[in-house]
Order: C-alpha cells, then sequence, then structure tokens
C-alpha cells in the first residue's frame, strides 16, 4: 500500500482508473470538522488506516 499527498491545477474531480466509484472535492474546515466528528455530509477512514494518517497530518501542515 503507498499512500501519498498531491495538489490539483484545478478542475472538478473524476474517476479515471476504474477503482473508484465517486471523488470529492471538500473545504479545509469541513474535513476538520469530520475528525471531530461533526455530521459534515462524509466520513472519514477509521484513524487506524494509512488514508486517515495522511488526512490527520495534511490537517497538521495546515494549522501549524
Amino acid at each position: 500500500m503507498l499512500g501519498f499527498h498531491a495538489e490539483s491545477d484545478g478542475g472538478e474531480p473524476r474517476p479515471t482508473d476504474g477503482e473508484l466509484d465517486e471523488v470529492h472535492w471538500h473545504e479545509f474546515d469541513a474535513v476538520v470538522g469530520a475528525t471531530r466528528g461533526e455530521d459534515v455530509g462524509f466520513l472519514l477512514p477509521p484513524g487506524v488506516s494509512v488514508a486517515r494518517f495522511l488526512i490527520d497530518r495534511w490537517i497538521a501542515g495546515h494549522e501549524a
């Protein structure tokens, strides 16, 4: 398993490789709210996952 950060050059996200059914952009504050268990309309991966580690690290880097 690999985990990484990427930056977008804009545009609408769309699944292209057949692995994902949906992709979405979310506002930073909504992602932070989701980490606190707030109802923001989406759920984050569990805390033991690589994906959640990357999300938490991304948030920490933006709040520093």
